[in-house]
């Protein structure tokens, strides 16, 4: 038992300090990588602008990444027009992804209001139009109740919405 114990526990902390590596790109100068990513689809955002207190800015590339080359700084604004300012602080940087949250416009009630015009789209309906308009009578159709079963019971309805997903970033931002 205890041999086990002495070749698996050497192997394990490899493993964890591999993993710990892994999750914080460095350089070959010990500077390390940044990815800057949408909050909501966590797809990395290019040409986004990073300005620290000691006058360093950078902008990231197309894969969302950027490298700061001095840590000699106390906050970071991060900036884009499609998104809101984030300002960090210089302890904050543990993580290697950075979330930006994005501006959404939204309207909250539409109201249409149309006038009635006597055109193509009003005109009567033919006998023929009539009748394929109402349903065929020929019985229950089995194989479409077999789907809709299968469909309630097989298929997750329950997909979080825009809405949902925002208020979710949110409340971890």
């Amino acid at each position: 038992m205890w041999r086990i114990a002495r070749i698996l526990l050497p192997i394990a902390f490899l493993l964890i300090v591999s993993t710990v590596q892994a999750q914080q790109p460095m350089t070959s100068n010990g500077e390390r990588t940044f990815v800057i990513a949408d909050a909501i689809t966590h797809t990395p955002l290019r040409n986004v602008s990073v300005y620290t207190d000691g006058n360093q800015s950078v902008k990231t590339n197309w894969r969302g990444e950027f490298i700061l080359a001095s840590r000699n700084f106390n906050r970071v604004t991060i900036s884009h027009s499609k998104y809101y300012t984030r300002r960090m602080d210089s302890q904050d940087f543990r993580q290697d992804t950075i979330m930006l949250i994005p501006k959404i416009h939204t309207l909250s009630d539409v109201e249409v209001i149309g006038h009635q015009h006597r055109g193509a789209l009003y005109q009567t309906m033919t006998k023929d139009e009539i009748a394929l308009t109402r349903p065929m009578v020929g019985g229950p159709d089995l194989l479409g109740m077999l789907i809709w079963v299968g469909d309630k019971l097989f298929v997750d309805h329950h997909k979080m919405t825009r809405k949902d997903r925002i208020k979710k970033a949110l409340d971890n931002y």
